[in-house]
């Protein structure tokens, strides 16, 4: 098995991947729950992206065809399942090769192990869409994995990070992709390798839609890295994580995190020397 990375040769490799988010600003779409869509856009406007929201399931494959990514964020209200149903025609059965000229597909499995009804529609998209990553909280993504750790709907609930590294690895494995847990320390993984974002702040959990922010935000740096998705999806966890610190630092609440988060972001994607602020570490 091949020796993690040092921590400098991490961060030059996030750094790049970070650039390239900037320099190919790529066209991101979103599929998201009605809760999330500004923050959603915002955020991969601040990175360096542009996004497109789409709940019409008639546009999801025109769009789809001129998109780098597609963010699936699994919200369940009523009217996003066709477009979910859409979105998943595209991606289903395909080889390969058919896959490489489709855009990555990043699906955040929100609230999975909340209901049953939940449960079925997520497994049921991921097993036939086969997605290039998912990102979720620990709860989610454990829950995803058969493991449960307690969460509550769309909150983590008690479950911690470190809890989340055997099942994401082995969610990974499942379906061949990559995978990011949201939490105290940010994991991402592909089955074998596994790396730690860390920053932020518990405050952060007080604002609306920051989780489906990141997945957004993951799927531009996966868009922008092809060649190197675990090195996007890191830089994108980074960046998130680094804006927290920064945002919460000149915060008094959740109503000017809320303000500060995309300012900070967006500095980060402008001056490419604040990259290096980062907290990663690979530590398998």
């Amino acid at each position: 098995m091949a020796q993690p990375e040092s921590k400098a040769a991490l961060l030059s490799q996030i750094k790049a991947a970070w650039a390239n988010v900037q320099a190919k600003n790529p066209l991101v779409m979103c599929i998201t729950n009605r809760v999330t869509p500004q923050r959603v856009a915002d955020m991969l406007l601040a990175a360096g992206a542009s996004p497109c929201m789409i709940d019409n399931a008639d546009e999801v494959p025109g769009f789809g065809a001129i998109s780098s990514a597609i963010y699936v964020n699994m919200g369940l209200h009523a009217a996003q399942m066709p477009a979910n149903a859409a979105c998943c025609a595209m991606f289903a059965g395909k080889t390969k090769e058919e896959r490489a000229k489709l855009p990555a597909l990043i699906v955040d499995p929100v609230g999975y192990g909340a209901t049953e009804f939940r449960n079925k529609a997520i497994l049921e998209f991921c097993d036939a869409a086969r997605p290039d990553a998912i990102k979720g909280n620990a709860a989610e993504v454990a829950a995803l994995a058969g493991v449960s750790l307690g969460g509550r709907g769309v909150d983590a609930g008690d479950a911690q990070a470190s809890e989340a590294v055997g099942p994401a690895k082995a969610l990974a494995l499942k379906y061949n992709c990559l995978v990011g847990v949201s939490g105290e320390f940010d994991i991402v993984t592909d089955g074998v390798r596994v790396a730690y974002a860390k920053g932020g702040s518990v405050l952060l959990t007080k604002v609306t839609g920051i989780g489906c922010a990141l997945g957004a935000v993951v799927a531009a740096g996966i868009a922008a890295n092809r060649d190197d998705p675990f090195a996007g999806a890191l830089a994108a966890h980074a960046a998130f994580k680094l804006a927290g610190t920064r945002a919460v630092a000149r915060s008094a609440g959740p109503g000017s995190l809320s303000i500060a988060l995309p300012d900070e972001l967006y500095a980060i994607a402008t001056d490419p020397a604040l990259i290096d602020g980062a907290d990663v570490e690979q530590v398998e």
